[in-house]
């Protein structure tokens, strides 16, 4: 990999007669990711039956599916011929995957978690003073009776 870098630098450096920072278009020919390719970060989701902490605050990189799957008519099994469904990458924070990205001039989009927001209880619903409850002998019943 690192001899396939310097020689893509070399090969870069002498066809532009330099290589400068902002010219990092030559990073995208070392992947073999296709030109479409669009990768997705978005944290990675806790299950809700398990109390473990272990994996909060990792990042997760995927990929969008980009053909449409198909359906094989004889065994009736889903199949797709896009290879980067199936990718999977984690890394420990947001920023380590966004550089990761940068680094091979990979087109992303950033999924921020949904903010946790708990509504206060409010405690006026709970009280039963004024609440009408069937079966118990009210004035305004006796009144209606007579």
């Amino acid at each position: 990999m690192i001899a396939r870098l310097a020689k893509a630098r070399a090969a870069a450096s002498a066809r532009s007669g330099g290589n400068s920072q902002d010219d990092r278009s030559w990073l995208r020919y070392l992947s073999a990711l296709p030109e479409d390719a669009r990768a997705v970060l978005e944290p990675l989701p806790t299950t809700t039956n398990q109390g473990g902490r272990a994996r909060k605050g990792q990042w997760r990189l995927s990929f969008p599916q980009r053909k449409k799957p198909f359906v094989d008519w004889l065994m009736g099994w889903t199949g797709g011929e896009d290879p980067l469904v199936q990718v999977d990458l984690r890394f420990p924070t947001r920023e380590a995957a966004e550089q990761y990205c940068e680094r091979l001039n990979l087109p992303y989009d950033v999924h921020e978690p949904p903010r946790a927001h708990t509504e206060p209880v409010n405690k006026q619903r709970f009280q039963l003073d004024d609440a009408p409850i069937a079966g118990w002998p009210d004035a305004t019943l006796a009144q209606d009776r007579s």
